[in-house]
């Protein structure tokens, strides 16, 4: 083929005032379109774009690897709906299972783990990261090889009581510290003195959301009115025109899923989701593979909190005949000759609905839109004296 597959998408949330009319597009090689249709009742299904941004990036590094799967302890079964190819008929647990084995190949004789395989060079933040995945999926049910984590436990409890970084001398900061701890007490092996050092000596060198993780970890000492000291009485979000805050998404997504632990009542939480929903991009996700998962993180333990409070029915009607009744129940469609088709998806009863809609093949045209997405760049052309050229001509070994 001429141009290689492109994929596009879109979507957006349906109500009973607000209802979703779209046309799946135009413009694919004869019988080479596939598109899909998911209506769901579930919030989970807003984000996608993230999750599927996670599940498409070409991976290598520790981080990206743990991005990568972390998120699919929360969002499982939308995972499997937005990437049927990469999953196949295997479970999740399966590719948790492989990601793992990945990760174990990075993981050093001390317990640490380095950012590539083969390098013996470890870093004290990407050893926090994999151990708080493998924690946390632990307790989601999922099996994790005890040795690995035990490992990787011990090294986190050297980390957390140390002054100084543990390999190389590499300067270790309060900040990793926190984290240590933190990942310790989700695991339930809380360090006391190492909490109340970092509490009583240092608390006005860390960021606001480290101070929400040790408030976690007093939670978990029994200390609940000294944790509850540590939260502000407002969730701190700048309110800026700028849009730079919204690269501190993470640090939100951090904030959100210890009040949910601890304080799952407290005022902060929708002001907290707020903030992420927000600070999305234009296409609809976060800035980097680490905020996606992390944000999804936050996010998707909040969702499996929430339950809707009346079922919500509607319909999906396609070129003004075809309709498809949804109750409770997700609807996932997919059909090749959907190419041009309009849709109108429509909420008659209860609470919201979220629509997804994807669509590859092989396309017509090489025509992209040109957009600036979260950064942007413009190039210019001069000539050996330095005038800027206007004209985009240049003879053959000119340029």
């Amino acid at each position: 083929p001429p141009y290689p597959v492109k994929t596009l998408t879109g979507g957006d949330v349906v109500s009973i005032q607000k209802p979703f009319t779209f046309q799946f597009p135009n413009g694919w090689y004869k019988n080479s379109a596939d598109h899909h249709l998911i209506v769901s009742v579930s919030p989970e299904l807003q984000y996608s774009s993230s999750l599927q941004y996670l599940l498409q990036y070409p991976y290598g590094c520790a981080e990206q690897m743990v991005s990568r799967l972390f998120p699919l302890i929360y969002f499982d079964e939308l995972a499997k709906t937005l990437e049927p190819e990469l999953f196949g008929v295997q479970s999740v647990q399966y590719y948790l299972d492989e990601g793992i084995k990945e990760l174990q190949s990075m993981q050093l004789t001390d317990g640490s783990f380095s950012y590539w395989r083969n390098s013996d060079i470890q870093y004290n933040d990407i050893t926090i990261y994999v151990t708080h995945f493998l924690v946390e999926a632990r307790d989601a049910g999922y099996k994790i090889p005890k040795g690995m984590l035990n490992k990787s436990l011990d090294w986190c409890k050297q980390l957390a009581r140390s002054s100084t970084g543990l390999k190389y001398n590499e300067k270790i900061n309060h900040s990793h510290r926190v984290y240590a701890n933190y990942v310790l007490a989700l695991a339930g092996d809380t360090d006391p003195n190492s909490i109340h050092y970092l509490k009583d000596f240092n608390i006005d060198r860390l960021k606001d959301y480290r101070r929400y993780q040790l408030a976690f970890c007093l939670h978990r000492l029994g200390e609940i009115e000294d944790a509850f000291n540590l939260i502000p009485k407002s969730a701190p979000i700048p309110n800026l025109k700028d849009e730079g805050w919204k690269r501190d998404s993470d640090d939100y997504a951090k904030m959100l899923s210890v009040l949910l632990d601890i304080m799952p009542d407290n005022h902060q939480i929708p002001v907290l989701i707020k903030a992420l929903n927000n600070s999305l991009n234009n296409s609809n996700r976060w800035y980097n593979t680490y905020q996606n998962a992390y944000a999804l993180i936050g996010l998707g333990k909040y969702l499996k909190t929430k339950k809707n409070q009346e079922p919500t029915e509607g319909r999906i009607i396609i070129e003004g005949e075809k309709s498809i009744n949804f109750k409770l129940e997700d609807v996932y469609l997919n059909n090749n000759d959907w190419t041009g088709k309009n849709v109108e998806i429509i909420v008659d009863k209860g609470e919201s609905a979220f629509a997804y809609w994807i669509s590859s093949g092989l396309p017509l045209t090489s025509s992209y839109s040109e957009q600036d997405n979260d950064m942007r760049i413009r190039r210019q052309f001069f000539d050996d004296e330095g005038n800027k050229l206007d004209k985009m001509e240049f003879l053959q070994g000119k340029l």
